[in-house]
């Protein structure tokens, strides 16, 4: 059952590329959309359940036991914040499908919704930070695309400003995980608890502390570093003009 936890990253990893070669016709786009969206609800609700009965599950990619490999982890809170991740994903696209225009959904609007849930995913099942750092990547690339989906000037507008600051958080990120591997030794999640207990909260690890709230505080846009949100929103519930390819 352990298998279950590979379920969110490689589902729609795949099938995101291979709604790719069927961008022109939205009716299989859809069908493939559905099943895929249900397909990974279902196995969330099976972790979920694995986990709640048997506690954290833990797959290491490649048989590299921590912390040299990629290890893969979902305890209660992860899985059920797969769960979730899955009903809103499910609800997104059953809305997508009545109310995105054929025009739209012909320039790979279901591949990188896919991409976006593999980048969501991925980031609360890593057990490391240097892949949570990777997942984190995936997510912004496709949420980029999604939002400057339609072309119009405003969506353009915003999303190269959202781009722009991200790009900045973003190395300020390697940053900060180039900072506390030096520090630490590991950027293994469990094995960090570890030698941060035994080096002691000193003044360089709570700078590195401080610099990883700043990261996460701009990238969620969480108070006061949401300043690059509001516009944005605002932007992208405003009915939207007629289809222009800039792709």
């Amino acid at each position: 059952m352990t298998n279950l936890i590979l379920i969110p990253l490689i589902v729609p990893v795949i099938m995101g590329a291979v709604l790719v070669f069927f961008s022109k016709n939205e009716r299989i786009q859809k069908v493939i959309s559905a099943v895929t969206m249900l397909a990974m609800l279902i196995g969330s609700i099976l972790l979920f359940s694995e986990v709640l009965t048997n506690g954290t599950v833990v797959i290491h990619l490649g048989d590299w036991q921590a912390p040299y490999g990629i290890p893969l982890v979902a305890d209660l809170l992860s899985a059920f914040m797969l769960l979730v991740s899955a009903i809103i994903g499910t609800v997104s696209l059953y809305y997508a499908f009545k109310t995105i225009r054929p025009e739209r959904s012909r320039y790979f609007f279901y591949p990188f919704f896919f991409f976006l849930l593999t980048g969501i995913n991925g980031s609360f099942l890593t057990g490391d930070l240097f892949n949570l750092f990777v997942f984190f990547e995936v997510m912004l690339i496709s949420s980029y695309i999604l939002m400057v989906h339609g072309s119009s000037k405003f969506q353009l507008r915003e999303t190269f400003k959202y781009f722009v600051i991200n790009m900045f958080a973003s190395m300020l990120f390697l940053a900060g995980v180039a900072y506390i591997y030096a520090t630490t030794g590991t950027l293994n999640f469990a094995h960090l608890g570890v030698r941060v207990a035994e080096l002691g909260q000193d003044g360089l690890l709570n700078v590195i502390a401080v610099l990883f709230i700043v990261i996460f505080g701009v990238k969620g846009a969480i108070f006061p570093l949401y300043f690059w949100l509001p516009r944005l929103i605002r932007g992208l519930l405003q009915p939207s003009p007629p289809y222009l390819v800039v792709y």
